[in-house]
C-alpha cells in the first residue's frame, strides 16, 4: 500500500484501540512488531514506520486503559538477530521465526505480570559492592570505585525512583562514612534526596528492614531488597520471607542486563502521584517528627491546616483511582480490585465516583482516596470506599462520610449504606465503622452493612482523642510470617537464566518435552525418515516420533505446521511443497514418500482433511488468505463419520495463476468437486470470503441441475448490501453513519495537541471521502458495491492492505480481495444456514442476516455462536459451531434420503 494508506491504517488502529478501551473492562496491551527487512530496506518506509510508531505511542499514552509497547522496546529487551521468516510468510502468512515468537510471548508474559501482581513500593539497597565497588570503611569515600556497571545500577535506581518507587538504604557501615560518600562523590547518579529513609548500622539487615517498614508504614511484601552478599540475602529471606530478595550477579559487568530483566522492577503504569511519592513520604516523615513533639494529638491536627477536596472523578484521574483499588489495604471497606475499564463500565452503569485530594502546611498528599456509589431505592449505597494510609488519623474519612450524607440528602435519599468485607489487613476500616455504634450494623454472610441515616452521616465528626489507631504493618510482623499469599514469579532466576529469546524457547521445549515409547515397527527405517522424525519431534516437543504418528494428532497446530514445512523446504531444497502437503501427508512415512517423489504433484484445490467416513462429504472453502490449514480445527471438531474436504486457492504453489473473480473461482471449485463426486446432493460452505464463493458455487450447481443439500455461510457479510437497499433507506443509514463518525472525530480532534491535529484530520478526511464517494454513487445509480459502516472485524479491505507479504502469497490475497470487492451476488432461490459470531467490536449490518436478506429467496436459518470473527472457528469456540453444523447436516441428509 501507499504511505497514505499505511498512515490511514495506523490512525484507524488508534481509533479502534480507543473505542475498545471504552467498551472493555480489562486493560489492552498493544505491541508493535518488527516489519520485514525487505520492506524496511527502503529508507522511506523505515522512516515512515518509525514516525507512525512514535505518533501511535504519543496518542495512546493519553488513552486510558491502553498500554503500547513499541518495536524498539521489544528489541531492547529481547533482541532477535533473524526475526523474519520469509518462507513461513509465503506458506501461511506467518512472518516470524520461532525465536521472535518466543520474544513476543516473553514480553506479553512480562507485561501481564506487571498488571496482575501486587505492586512493589520500596527498594532497599545495600551500599558496599552494591552501589559502588569497594568498602567505604576501608577504602574511604574517595577510594571506592564508580565503575560503569555500578553507575548503570545507580541510574537504574534513579529511574525507579522517578517511576514512583521509594529508595531506602540498609547497610552495615558507619553512618558518617555513607553520609560522606554522598556528599563527596557528586558524579553519583543516586543522590541523597532520592533516598527517603535509611538504616546504616551493624544490626541484622532483617531487623533494619522491619524498622524501615514501620517508619514508612508499609507492608514487608511491598519491599525489594538488593544486595551483593549471598549470606545477607539468605538472612533477610529467612527472617523476612515477605520481602523479595534480589542477589546481584557475581560478575560485575552482568549487573545492568540482570536488573533490566528483573520483572519485579516493571511498572504497568506510572501516575503523577507515583512520580511525587518520595516527596510525599518525606513530608509524612516530617509530620511524624512534629507529631512526636506536639503536646497532644488535637493540637497537632489543629496546626496541620488540613485542606480536603472531594469532587467527581475526572477522566485523567481514572488510572490513579484504579491504582488505589489495587494497592490500598488498610482503609478499604470491600477491597474490590478494579481496572480502569471496570471503573468506566460502572460509571456507564449509573455509578458515581468521587476522588479525594488532601494537603496541609507541609505539602500536598495527592489524590489519596476514592468512593464509588450509586442510589438504590431509598439509600446511597457505597460500593467502594478507600483511603491511602498516609491520610488516615487526620479526620479525612469523617469528612468523606459527611460529604456522602450531603449527597444523599440532595438526592432525596434517607440513608448512606456502607458495605464492609473484612480482610486480614483492613482493621482500620473496621474500627472506623464500629465507632458509629452497634445499632447501625447489619451482618450478612461474610460481610456487614452500616446503615447511617442522612442526619447521622452529616453529623459525623472527628475526635482526635478517639482516633482510629493505624497499625504499623512493618512493626506488627515481629514474628516470622509465612510468605505472602500472592504468587510470585522466580524473578532472579528469570533474570539470570531466561533473559534471551533463545533461552526461553529452549526452556519451553525442554519443559514440555514428552517421553514416548515407539513400537519397533514404527521406528524410522531410512535416513530420510530419521531426519523427518527428528524434525517432527523437535517441533512437537516430544522425544521421538514414529513413522505412522500423525503430526496433528500429536498436537501440531497451523503455526507449527508452517514452521515445520519451512524447515523441510530449507533442509531438502524442495520448492514444490505447500501447506496442503502437510495435510495430505501428515506422517513421517507419507511425507517421506512425497519427498522421494520429488514433492512435485499436480496442484489441486480440493484437499482432504478427513477422507474416510460413511456420510456424504462436506466441502469447506478457504478465506481471503487462500490456505486451508486454519479450517483444521473445524474439521477435527466434526464427527469421525463425516468426510471433510477443503478447497484451497489457486496460486499458492507459485506456479498457477490465482483467480480474480468469485465467479471463476466458484466454477473451478465446482469442477474439482464434481470430478471427485459427479452428482449431488452437495453439502458445503465457507467463512468470510469463502462464504461468497460457496454461495456462487451453490447457484452454479443449481444451474447445472444439481441438488444442493446444504449451503452454509459462516459469518460472511454481503459487501454489496448497500446497492441492494432502496435508495432512501441506504441514504438514511449512510447519512446517519457519516454524521455519527463526524461527531466522534470532531470530539477527538478537540482532545489532541495542536501539532497532531493536521495529521489526524488528513487521515480522517480520507476515510470520510470513501463513504461520501459511495454515498454519491448510489444517488447517481452507478454503484456496484458499497459497504455500510466500517468493514467487519477480520475482513481486510483492499484500501488498507499494506502488509509486506511474500509476492506469491500477496498475489493470492490481492486476487481474493479484488474478487470480494467487485462481487455482486445474484439472487439465490435456495435456503441458507447462516452462523453469526456473537462478539462484535463494530456496529453490525442493519440487516439481521448480515446483508443477505435481499439475496436469499429461500429460508435463512441463522444461529449466533460464541467468539468473534477471527477466532470462533478455533478452539475452544469451534465446538459449538461444529455441533450446530453437524445437527443441520444430519437433518439435511435425512431430508435428502426421504
Amino acid at each position: 500500500g501507499t504511505a497514505a494508506q499505511i498512515e490511514l491504517a495506523a490512525i484507524e488502529l488508534a481509533d479502534a484501540l480507543e473505542s475498545a478501551s471504552q467498551a472493555l473492562r480489562v486493560p489492552l496491551l498493544a505491541v508493535a512488531c518488527t516489519d520485514s527487512p525487505e520492506f524496511l530496506a527502503d529508507p522511506g518506509n523505515d522512516a515512515l514506520v518509525q514516525r507512525l510508531e512514535r505518533d501511535l505511542m504519543a496518542r495512546l499514552q493519553r488513552v486510558s486503559n491502553v498500554q503500547f509497547v513499541g518495536a524498539e522496546q521489544l528489541r531492547g529487551w529481547y533482541p532477535v538477530l533473524d526475526h523474519h521468516d520469509a518462507r513461513g510468510e509465503h506458506l501461511g502468512h506467518i512472518p516470524y521465526t520461532a525465536a521472535y515468537f518466543a520474544a513476543l510471548a516473553t514480553l506479553l508474559a512480562r507485561r501481564l505480570d506487571a498488571l496482575r501482581r501486587s505492586p512493589f513500593k520500596v527498594i532497599v539497597l545495600d551500599c558496599d559492592n552494591t552501589l559502588w565497588r569497594g568498602v567505604v570503611g576501608e577504602d574511604g569515600p574517595t577510594g571506592v570505585q564508580l565503575t560503569p556497571a555500578f553507575l548503570a545500577l545507580q541510574r537504574f535506581m534513579v529511574a525507579q525512583h522517578d517511576a514512583g518507587m521509594l529508595i531506602a538504604i540498609c547497610s552495615k557501615n558507619n553512618e558518617e562514612d555513607v553520609e560522606e560518600i554522598f556528599s563527596l562523590r557528586p558524579e553519583m547518579p543516586l543522590l541523597r534526596h532520592h533516598v527517603v529513609a535509611w538504616r546504616v548500622n551493624w544490626d541484622p539487615k532483617s531487623s533494619n528492614i522491619r524498622a524501615l517498614a514501620a517508619e514508612l508504614d508499609l507492608g514487608l511484601d511491598s519491599f525489594i531488597f538488593v544486595d551483593d552478599n549471598r549470606k545477607e540475602c539468605a538472612e533477610v529471606a529467612e527472617q523476612c520471607p515477605e520481602v523479595l530478595t534480589v542477589l546481584l550477579p557475581e560478575v560485575e559487568e552482568d549487573i545492568p542486563d540482570f536488573l533490566a530483566h528483573v520483572w519485579a522492577f516493571d511498572h504497568w503504569q506510572t501516575t503523577t502521584d507515583d512520580k511525587n511519592r518520595t516527596t510525599v513520604y518525606a513530608q509524612k516523615l516530617e509530620r511524624g517528627k512534629v507529631e512526636k513533639q506536639a503536646s497532644n494529638i488535637a493540637d497537632f491536627i489543629a496546626n496541620l491546616q488540613l485542606a480536603i477536596d472531594v469532587q467527581a472523578v475526572r477522566p485523567e484521574h481514572l488510572p490513579r483511582v484504579a491504582q488505589l483499588t489495587q494497592r490500598t489495604n488498610q482503609f478499604n471497606l470491600t477491597t474490590v480490585r478494579r481496572t480502569e475499564g471496570e471503573i468506566q463500565q460502572l460509571l456507564r452503569d449509573g455509578f458515581q465516583c468521587l476522588t479525594v485530594d488532601v494537603s496541609d502546611r507541609f505539602g500536598d498528599y495527592g489524590l489519596v482516596g476514592a468512593v464509588i456509589y450509586r442510589g438504590d431505592g431509598e439509600a446511597l449505597v457505597v460500593d467502594s470506599f478507600l483511603l491511602s494510609c498516609r491520610a488516615l488519623g487526620r479526620g479525612v474519612e469523617h469528612f468523606i462520610v459527611r460529604h456522602l450524607g450531603s449527597q444523599a440528602r440532595t438526592a432525596g435519599l434517607q440513608r448512606v449504606d456502607l458495605s464492609f468485607v473484612p480482610t486480614a489487613k483492613n482493621s482500620p476500616a473496621r474500627q472506623f465503622l464500629e465507632s458509629f455504634g452497634p445499632d447501625l450494623r447489619r451482618d450478612a454472610a461474610g460481610a456487614s452493612v452500616f446503615r447511617l441515616p442522612v442526619a447521622f452521616a452529616e453529623s459525623v465528626s472527628y475526635r482526635p482523642d478517639a482516633a482510629v489507631v493505624v497499625p504499623e504493618e512493618g512493626a506488627s510482623r515481629k514474628t516470622k510470617a509465612p510468605v505472602n499469599s500472592r504468587e510470585r514469579a522466580d524473578y532472579a532466576r528469570i533474570a539470570l537464566e531466561l533473559r534471551s529469546p533463545a533461552a526461553v524457547a529452549e526452556k519451553a521445549r525442554a519443559r514440555n518435552r514428552l517421553a514416548r515409547t515407539i513400537a519397533p515397527a514404527d521406528l524410522p527405517k531410512t535416513g530420510l525418515e530419521r531426519r523427518l522424525a527428528e524434525m517432527w519431534a523437535d517441533m512437537l516437543g516430544v522425544d521421538q516420533v514414529g513413522v505412522h504418528d500423525d503430526f496433528f494428532d500429536l498436537g501440531g497446530s497451523s503455526l507449527l505446521a508452517v514452521q515445520l514445512l519451512s524447515r523441510i523446504i530449507d533442509t531438502f531444497a524442495n520448492e514444490n511443497l505447500t501447506l496442503s502437503s502437510v495435510l495430505a501427508a501428515p506422517t513421517v512415512e507419507e511425507f517421506g514418500r512425497l519427498l522421494e517423489a520429488g514433492g512435485a504433484t499436480e496442484y489441486r484445490s480440493l484437499v482432504p482433511m478427513r477422507a474416510r467416513g460413511s456420510r456424504p462429504p462436506f466441502y469447506c472453502v478457504h478465506g481471503a488468505g487462500g490456505n486451508v490449514l486454519s479450517l483444521r480445527d473445524l474439521a477435527m471438531a466434526m464427527p469421525a463419520d463425516l468426510p471433510f474436504y477443503c478447497l484451497q486457492a489457486r496460486g499458492l504453489d507459485g506456479r498457477t495463476e490465482p483467480f480474480h473473480s468469485v465467479e471463476e473461482t466458484a466454477a473451478h471449485y465446482v469442477k474439482e468437486i464434481r470430478d471427485f463426486q459427479p452428482s449431488g446432493p452437495y453439502y458445503f460452505g465457507g467463512g468470510c470470503y469463502g462464504g461468497l464463493v460457496a454461495l456462487e458455487m451453490a447457484r452454479q450447481l443449481r444451474e447445472q441441475q444439481q441438488d444442493v443439500g446444504l449451503l452454509t455461510l459462516i459469518d460472511t457479510y454481503n459487501h454489496a448490501y448497500g446497492s441492494m437497499l432502496p435508495k432512501p433507506m441506504f441514504l438514511y443509514y449512510n447519512a446517519r453513519f457519516v454524521l455519527r463518525r463526524a461527531i466522534h472525530h470532531l470530539t477527538r480532534l478537540a482532545q489532541l495537541e495542536a501539532g497532531e491535529r493536521g495529521q489526524y484530520l488528513r487521515g480522517r478526511l480520507a476515510g470520510l471521502q470513501r463513504h461520501l464517494r459511495g454515498f454519491g454513487s448510489v444517488v447517481s445509480g452507478r454503484v456496484r458495491t458499497q459497504v455500510v459502516g466500517d468493514p467487519p472485524p477480520g475482513i481486510p479491505m483492499p484500501e488498507s492492505h499494506h502488509g509486506d507479504f511474500h509476492r506469491t502469497l500477496a498475489r493470492v490475497v490481492d486476487a481474493n480481495l479484488e474478487a470480494q470487492r467487485k462481487f455482486v451476488p445474484k439472487p439465490y432461490d435456495g435456503s441458507v444456514l447462516l452462523f453469526r459470531a456473537g462478539d462484535r467490536f463494530v456496529e453490525p449490518y442493519q440487516d439481521r442476516y448480515l446483508g443477505w436478506g435481499p439475496v436469499i429467496r429461500g429460508r435463512i436459518e441463522d444461529h449466533v455462536v460464541p467468539g468473534n470473527h477471527a477466532d470462533f472457528t478455533f478452539q475452544p469456540f469451534v465446538q459449538v459451531l461444529a455441533e450446530r453444523l453437524d445437527l443441520s447436516l444430519r437433518e439435511a441428509e435425512q431430508h435428502s434420503d426421504d
